[in-house]
């Protein structure tokens, strides 16, 4: 009984070391989500009552960057999720900055097209933020 316990706390330990390296590691491969892996886009954020922002969208391992996002302090990568459907492939994901505002991303891509929204909540109000842009070659 005793080496029981002693194996299980050594896997939970070994687990959550693991799981605290996968965390920060670069990004991996993700077969779920490699639709877009490797791509990146050009994009024009408009944002309520701000000028537009330009930014860049990037993909891969099966993580998300909005260099916008990124400037602001958002960690750079987070998971994001895609699903191809005929000629295009819709994409989410959700950033969360450490003061607590999220941007969760929608978009759709269309041959070398992006479009989509970033719905921003930040203290306890939701802007949606559009954006669209082109693949960068």
């Amino acid at each position: 009984m005793k080496k029981q316990i002693v194996l299980v706390f050594i896997l939970t330990a070994l687990l959550e070391a693991c799981a605290g390296t996968v965390q920060n590691a670069a990004p991996a491969t993700s077969p779920a989500s490699s639709a877009l892996d490797g791509r990146t886009y050009e994009v024009l954020l408009e944002i309520p009552d701000s000028p537009a922002t330009k930014d860049t969208l990037r993909f891969s391992g099966g993580r998300f960057e909005s260099t916008a996002c990124t400037a602001l302090g958002f960690p750079e990568w987070a998971d994001y999720l895609a699903r191809a459907s005929g000629d295009q492939v819709a994409f989410q994901a959700t950033t969360q900055h450490p003061s607590g505002t999220t941007m969760e991303w929608s978009g759709h891509i269309r041959g070398d097209a992006v479009d989509g929204t970033a719905n921003r909540t930040m203290n306890g109000k939701t802007d949606v933020i559009r954006f669209k842009g082109l693949l960068s070659h």
